[in-house]
């Protein structure tokens, strides 16, 4: 178990996956930001990118509801951050959804950040599969694993 206390108050709370909202009934939100990556200081252009992730979830307050997944991208190193975009993850039992990006620009010095604050359930990130090309417009290969 992951215990809080609040300082004010004295009173424990538990902290779990299985809670989409706060104790004052606001949804957690959730953030992941990955390593940033760079190939000898070329600039890399993005394709298609793809976050594998637990889908079909739907949302804790409103079951019919569609959560959403915002990706930023940094090409700073994660020093500042792009506009947030938002994909779909599905209704609950929807469990045959994609969470994909396109037109995703590039840089030198690249990282990603996954925000998630609807109040969902099991949010559980597996991989961040990035169509990323070389200056040369060379394909280079990378996946990013979530951490255990």
């Amino acid at each position: 178990k992951h215990l809080w206390l609040d300082a004010n108050t004295g009173v424990a709370y538990e902290s779990s996956i299985l809670f989409g909202t706060d104790v004052d009934e606001l949804p957690i939100p959730r953030e992941r930001i990955g390593p940033s990556i760079c190939r000898n200081n070329q600039e890399l252009d993005l394709g298609e990118i793809e976050l594998k992730m637990q889908v079909g979830i739907g949302n804790t307050n409103d079951p019919g509801a569609n959560p959403m997944v915002g990706l930023s991208i940094s090409d700073d190193g994660g020093q500042t951050w792009g506009r947030e975009r938002f994909a779909a993850v599905g209704r609950e039992g929807q469990y045959d959804l994609r969470v994909i990006w396109n037109a995703n620009g590039g840089g030198r010095d690249l990282a990603f950040r996954i925000r998630m604050s609807d109040p969902v359930v099991n949010f559980r990130i597996m991989q961040l599969l990035v169509e990323c090309y070389d200056e040369r417009g060379r394909p280079v290969n990378l996946a990013m694993q979530a951490a255990a």
